[in-house]
């Protein structure tokens, strides 16, 4: 398991108000969780976590997915 990563907030970025949704800047690491199989269409992807350690599970700056073909 990877160990967890919490680094803290830029704090020399600006501080206007934020809308909700987006947040203020921090330093992500890619984190590869393996392959899943989806279904052929339209769907929801929604990350979830199995435990909470804290207030929250995690921080998602973006997801990247591969198209890899069965044989």
């Amino acid at each position: 398991m990877t160990p967890g990563w919490d680094p803290p907030l830029y704090t020399h970025q600006d501080t206007i108000p934020r809308q909700a949704g987006e947040s203020r800047m921090k330093e992500f690491h890619p984190l590869h969780l393996g392959r899943i199989r989806l279904e052929t269409g339209r769907g929801l992807l929604t990350p979830r976590g199995l435990d909470v350690p804290g207030r929250c599970v995690m921080d998602v700056r973006q997801v990247n997915l591969r198209l890899v073909r069965a044989l």
